[in-house]
């Protein structure tokens, strides 16, 4: 089931549509952003987006859009794994953490637990979904599809009775 667009003080998150490709293609042709996320390639292109088809949102259901106003800053997907990115020329503005909190308590009010993780060294996601309440289940190493390279990884679960109010 396609969410119906979550509405923060700043943001909108909201299904991917076939009108967001270009904004999405540009955000994830960064490698600042593509390096933290396991399954991302590098360059990435449009030819990319093809696990994103609009035509059928059943196959990426929880897959939203990050949008300021009309611009598409990044997006989140809550299930099943939960993760996030920001553009970089958005980065510093509290949008990823605005955002998170927004898609978390949308997850959590379909799923008891939601698992996530991050490469060690990203800090900023680290901040973020620690703030949140998820907690560390192990560390390892995954594949880093940008990079073509395993990199320290750390898995993390969060619960309705685990989340910080936020």
């Amino acid at each position: 089931m396609t969410p119906d667009p979550i509405f923060t003080s700043r943001l909108c998150l909201r299904p991917f549509t076939g009108a967001d490709r270009a904004a999405v293609t540009e955000g994830l042709n960064d490698l600042a952003v593509s390096q933290w996320l396991a399954r991302v390639p590098y360059p990435f292109s449009q030819a990319d987006l093809s696990v994103m088809q609009s035509e059928v949102p059943s196959s990426w259901p929880d897959l939203m859009v990050i949008a300021k106003d009309t611009t598409v800053i990044g997006a989140v997907t809550t299930h099943p794994h939960f993760g996030f990115w920001i553009a970089r020329r958005h980065w510093g503005n509290g949008y990823g953490r605005e955002a998170a909190r927004a898609a978390l308590k949308f997850a959590l009010a379909r799923n008891s637990t939601v698992h996530s993780g991050y490469f060690a060294g990203n800090s900023a996601s680290a901040r973020i979904l620690h703030g949140l309440g998820f907690t560390i289940t192990s560390r390892g190493r995954t594949h880093c599809r940008a990079l073509g390279r395993e990199l320290p990884d750390v898995t993390l679960v969060c619960t309705a009775q685990g989340r910080v109010a936020a």
